[in-house]
């Protein structure tokens, strides 16, 4: 497209001298004003900058705000930085790719501190949440303990198990757990007795897990020395299969030692089978087990179940779930998909380096420049990695961030030499590289100081996974920003020069005659321009299709809006979980056996007080009472759970009334014969006393019903925390190891929020300073919520839940569609002409370079759609939306809404930046023959 002067306007400096003689060339030539235009101009001075809309005449008598004159203040800074920079780097290129290099080494030397973070807990639990501080209180009493599960079922997994020798079967497996033994530092470590946590009864402590064969149990079949699982084989071993299925029927199931269990979380009962026998399908036994070399133990047993024949156990079937598998499964899926991301990474070279110049062509084709590009943001890379790791850990989040930054930087990328492809190939080559990056250097700011705030704003969440990402993704862009505007800008000049000398791309060692204009394909330069100039943006414009884009616009965004209100706050660990690990086998079991959740447990935690005083102990029988008691009658208690040494503490003393209490001066005496007798000793592991003999801690444990939704997890942690507190008991409170992740599904949404609306409010704020136009902002601003709205409503009907893993992506949403809007934005408001010449402009002008931009991001991301992971799955789909949203609002929506509302421009003339850029051309050229240069 043509640069015009608007007719009948002249510039002249303030102090009334005649501009610049100098005339600057466009790639595409621009028309000087004639001397009838001059005769009949109007002056205009830098202080009295203001655009007129189609050819009025300006009025110099137009009052300025002081916004304006500090936006116009500004903007004149910053392309005469961005002009001496583009100077200076041309001036000495060897010297630029040399200190870039040193620099990006010298941050990315802060490797040294380079640490990787892969527990869950630190990771995606908020950090100052009420479970954080209550697993830490319990810590500081008892040992933290873990748990090892295992499904039994028939070979077939339909075939009834409720037998004989289904059991037997089941306790051969069991007996090679029990053996398995490791060497660490010399001594030897059991897992039957120093890992398994035992039961207790009497003078009993058993490595019994906790399953129907506590069903089993029969003293008179017990063995010397003691075994559980030796005793329970003896007795099943004198029953036929009609007595085995008589005592797993019973109504209700205790442990070995009395406490009750719930059955519909040790047995899977056919309940379909129309024989009225009694069928089982699937066993299931779980051992709490201290944290003593878990992971070696955890390997061991698996090796031992896996890798080892076990005799006699050809027609069962089982499977494993320990912490070391679960949490090798999710490293597994956050790490197996990296081969994909690094070959679409290396796909978007190439479309970069085919792109980047006129593919093929001897001369004009920048291969090798498209190279030095991508490396421009590996050192990025390399410098953000170095000064990230001084901040804070690498967490699994992170491995987007490669991604990201090859998304922004080949923006940037575009965007300079774009702006360098404007400028007339005969110029100087320094003056040409500083005019260019005065040009193409506001735009890059404006997005990199919007991308970088967006980033540094999500930082703000209490989840260390995003908190981190954010700090790192935030100075990964600002690196991208200073090795584009330095290194890129070197390389750019080296390229510069191998054109003008008629040198081979990559082979700049030979020279070419060649003079087509046509790339290898037949396809002329700049042909996207021509495209955006005269096809897309009339087109854009048209009033049938201005309405038509309005209605569409708005009738996406009530659709959108309605799928967000929809959108589901769900998450599971199983969704790490890939096909043919350990963690997927066992989870797809206990979903067909078990149910989609297993039941889980509730520790019921009291701290110090006087539990003497008779009206703690009234207040701790409204606790604890199996029928009445404030646990019992919550809606998530599962009925007959409750495992406590208080009850069984007041039945020892026979109180059978809530209002009955042990004497205060006799409370301890009692309390130390209950510890000390047959049905006490099993709870010595949950009281801790201080060194007077008082209690300072104690643990009693319940289950919850079944619970089908993080909707329900949340609400039964929250009204459990209630019922505590209605027994007013000081440090007293519900505990599980998920409550840390369930508070982060109780805040999701609004974190999330809260985090785009802040997010929004500061791309706000830094695009209405750089550009200095409220209006240019707001539309600005609406491309991006209009991109952030939409892509919350697309994920539900893409089956995407609102979680950890989807709020990742949602951070990147606001700092990557701001490119698209904030680009065109800022262009409309700095070019001359009436609204419909400036969108034109602003589209001919970054029209190819946000489309070349935008296509590179889906080209590296494209190659996920066959990624077998969760995570994955989930930023192909998300990272797809965001380009294809920000493109569409951004290259559509928002120059159809300037074109009908937007702001004056900035300038008078497009003589206004030519003329600046002249001035600088003067000054450098006067220094330089001082310098004698």
């Amino acid at each position: 497209m043509k640069d015009t002067y608007p007719k009948d306007i002249t510039i002249e400096h303030e102090d009334g001298t005649p501009p610049a003689p100098d005339h600057v060339q466009y790639a595409d030539e621009v028309v000087p004003p004639s001397d009838e235009q001059n005769d009949a101009s109007e002056t205009v001075t830098f202080a009295n900058r203001q655009h007129h809309e189609d050819d009025t005449p300006p009025s110099h008598n137009k009052a300025i705000s002081p916004l304006q004159r500090l936006s116009t203040a500004f903007d004149n800074a910053l392309r005469s930085f961005f002009f001496h920079l583009g100077y200076t780097v041309a001036s000495y290129p060897s010297r630029t790719i040399t200190l870039a290099v040193f620099v990006a080494l010298a941050c990315g030397a802060g490797v040294i501190k380079f640490h990787t973070e892969d527990n869950a807990e630190v990771l995606w639990a908020p950090q100052n949440s009420l479970a954080v501080e209550h697993d830490e209180t319990i810590n500081m009493y008892f040992d933290s303990q873990g748990q090892i599960g295992i499904i039994f079922t028939s070979e077939s997994g339909n075939d009834d198990i409720a037998t004989q020798s289904g059991l037997l079967q089941m306790i051969s497996v069991l007996e090679a757990v029990n053996q398995v033994e490791i060497q660490n530092n010399g001594e030897v470590i059991s897992f039957n007795d120093d890992v398994c946590i035992h039961s207790v009864q009497g003078e009993l402590g058993l490595c019994s897990g906790t399953s129907v064969l506590d069903l089993f149990w029969d003293e008179q079949y017990m063995t010397s020395p003691t075994s559980f699982l030796a005793t329970v084989k003896a007795k099943i071993s004198n029953l036929n299969d009609e007595q085995v299925k008589q005592t797993l029927s019973a109504p209700t199931y205790y442990s070995w030692n009395g406490n009750p269990i719930s059955s519909d979380r040790y047995i899977s009962i056919d309940d379909s089978s129309s024989s009225g026998i009694f069928v089982a399908l699937a066993f299931r036994i779980e051992y709490g087990i201290y944290d003593l070399e878990q992971e070696k133990i955890e390997n061991e047993i698996e090796r031992v179940l896996f890798n080892e024949p076990i005799e006699g156990t050809e027609s069962l079937e089982w499977y494993l779930a320990t912490m070391t598998i679960m949490i090798n499964a999710i490293n597994e899926s956050l790490t197996s998909d990296i081969d994909l991301l690094a070959i679409g990474i290396m796909l978007a070279v190439i479309y970069v380096c085919s792109t980047l110049g006129l593919a093929g062509h001897p001369i004009k084709s920048r291969i090798g420049l498209g190279l030095l590009a991508i490396l421009s943001i590996f050192l990025a890379i390399i410098a953000s990695v170095g000064i990230g790791s001084l901040i804070s850990f690498y967490g699994p989040v992170h491995q987007a961030l490669p991604l990201l930054m090859v998304a922004v930087g080949v923006d940037d990328t575009f965007v300079i030499v774009a702006a360098f492809d404007e400028l007339d190939d005969d110029m100087d080559i320094k003056e040409r590289v500083a005019r260019a990056l005065s040009r193409a250097g506001a735009s890059i700011t404006v997005t990199t100081l919007t991308n970088s705030c967006a980033f540094f704003i999500g930082s703000l969440t209490e989840t260390l996974a995003l908190k981190n990402f954010a700090y790192w993704a935030g100075i990964g862009i600002l690196f991208d920003f200073v090795f584009q505007s330095t290194f890129f800008i070197a390389c750019l000049t080296y390229d510069a020069r191998r054109q003008q000398q008629k040198k081979r791309d990559v082979v700049c060692c030979t020279k070419s005659s060649n003079t087509s204009t046509k790339s290898m394909f037949g396809i002329t330069d700049k042909v996207l321009e021509r495209f955006f100039e005269s096809t897309y943006s009339p087109r854009v414009m048209n009033p049938f299709s201005v309405a038509f884009v309005v209605v569409l616009t708005l009738a996406s965004f009530g659709f959108c809006v309605y799928g967000t209100t929809l959108l589901k706050n769900e998450f599971d660990n199983a969704y790490f979980f890939m096909d043919g690990t350990r963690a997927k086998e066992f989870d797809d079991a206990e979903n067909k056996y078990f149910g989609s959740r297993p039941t889980l447990s509730c520790i019921l935690f009291t701290g110090y007080f006087d539990y003497a005083d008779t009206t703690n102990q009234q207040k701790m029988s409204r606790l604890f009472d199996v029928e009445d008691g404030y646990v019992a009658q919550n809606q998530y208690y599962l009925s007959n759970s409750m495992a406590s040494w208080y009850n069984r503490f007041r039945e020892f003393g026979g109180l059978t009334s809530i209002d009955q209490t042990f004497p205060s001066e006799d409370y301890y005496t009692r309390l130390d014969e209950f510890l000390s007798s047959d049905i006490g000793i099993q709870f010595q592991e949950d009281l801790v006393f201080n060194d007077a003999g008082k209690l300072v801690a104690t643990r009693s444990m319940s289950l919850f019903v079944t619970l089908v939704s993080n909707a329900e997890e949340v609400d039964a942690m929250q009204t459990m925390r209630s019922s505590v507190d209605e027994a007013d008991l000081d440090e007293a409170f519900p505990f599980d190891a998920n409550f840390i992740f369930f508070e982060g599904d109780a805040v999701i949404k609004d974190e999330t929020i809260k985090s785009i609306l802040i997010s929004l409010a500061g791309v706000f704020v830094v695009t209405f300073v750089l550009i200095g136009n409220a209006r240019a902002a707001s539309i600005v601003l609406l491309g991006v919520c209009f991109s952030v709205v939409d892509l919350l409503g697309l994920m539900h009907f893409l089956d995407i839940n609102l979680n950890t893993v989807s709020v990742i992506t949602l951070a990147l949403a606001i700092g990557l569609t701001i490119d698209f809007s904030a680009h065109v934005g800022l262009l409309f408001v700095t070019s001359v002409g009436s609204k419909k010449e400036r969108v034109t402009r602003a589209l001919s002008h970054l029209g190819p370079a946000l489309t070349h931009s935008g296509f590179t991001t889906v080209i590296a991301i494209s190659i996920l759609a066959g990624a077998r992971s969760y995570v994955f799955q989930v930023l192909f789909k998300m990272f797809v939306l965001i380009i294809s949203l920000g493109m569409i609002h951004g290259m559509l929506v928002v120059p159809v809404v300037l074109y009908f509302a937007g702001p004056e421009s900035m300038f008078a003339s497009n003589n206004d930046i030519v003329e600046m850029e002249d001035v600088l051309m003067k000054e450098l050229n006067v220094l330089s023959q001082i310098s004698g240069n």
